[in-house]
């Protein structure tokens, strides 16, 4: 925050009266205030008390900052606003010429933060919402987000990322325009890790994933009420598993190896929860039906 000069150049005082005094002030604008006081920082428009400023006014500094708003012993305390040439304009809450209280600062380039402010910085709760839509709400200090939730979207998805302690988190929770979603870890922008994956058609997988890809343990449950619980590899059902026909822990089910989304090798088929064959199969096709004794 530029600091007050504290020689006086020039000083005269008029006759009318502080037009606004509910806070309302036309930035930039010349207003009718009592005084007029130049300095070796800018020019000052306003009201006095003993030589300060004190009331309601405005001052425009000569490195282009204007702001025009409360005034206690020749500082800024109150509300106002202030114009930041060439940056962008902030409105709300002072103390001793810092921002503190509540206050929005809107920049040039369209971001906005509306939040708390402390010691001329960003801190506290609120919301930084950037120029394209995406927003960051949550606790602020020094100016940067410290624990929050970062929520961005564009034509294909949206998406909640949390924020602890100044970094986003590893996990993600993202809803795809084409109605699928997804909650789980990310890493390096893809899936990985553990997590959900819903599809648009119901169906939904519970697990590992790998590169954006099924891998690893894993559960998948259909629409239709059938259910695999096991191994998964490149997307797709490889390794030991179970293969519920109908629903989870029930029968009919089948138990064994799967390669390529099929079963393949032997398999043990339940009719029922005690009763079981030895099946063989061979790329998803089961060419052999033995009956257990």
């Amino acid at each position: 925050m530029v600091a007050f000069g504290v020689s006086f150049a020039f000083f005269h005082t008029y006759d009318g009266k502080n037009q606004y005094e509910n806070g309302d002030f036309p930035v930039g604008e010349k207003t009718t205030f009592n005084a007029y006081m130049e300095t070796i920082d800018g020019a000052y428009i306003g009201e006095l008390d003993d030589e300060k400023f004190w009331g309601s006014g405005e001052f425009d500094f000569l490195s282009g900052e204007i702001y025009c708003g409360q005034w206690k012993d020749s500082k800024m305390s109150g509300t106002g606003t202030m114009v930041f040439d060439g940056v962008g304009t902030y409105t709300g809450e002072y103390s001793d010429s810092e921002r503190a209280g509540q206050g929005t600062f809107t920049w040039d380039n369209g971001d906005q933060y509306a939040g708390g402010w402390q010691e001329d910085m960003m801190s506290g709760q609120g919301t930084y919402t950037f120029a394209n839509g995406d927003y960051a709400e949550g606790q602020f200090a020094g100016n940067r987000i410290q624990n929050g939730t970062l929520y961005t979207k564009n034509a294909k998805w949206e998406c909640q990322r949390e924020i602890e302690d100044g970094e986003l988190s590893s996990t993600i929770s993202i809803k795809m325009t084409s109605g699928e979603s997804y909650s789980g870890a990310i890493e390096d922008g893809k899936l990985n890790g553990q997590g959900t994956l819903v599809y648009k058609d119901g169906s939904t997988y519970i697990g590992n994933f790998e590169n954006n890809q099924r891998s690893g343990q894993g559960c998948y449950s259909w629409k239709s009420g059938a259910y695999y619980d096991g191994a998964w590899a490149n997307d797709q059902m490889s390794g030991e598993g179970t293969y519920y026909y109908k629903a989870k822990d029930s029968a009919p089910k089948l138990e064994g190896s799967f390669v390529n989304g099929k079963p393949n090798g032997v398999c043990r088929y339940y009719e029922t929860a005690d009763t079981y064959y030895k099946t063989t199969w061979e790329n998803g096709q089961c060419v052999c039906v033995e009956e257990v004794k």
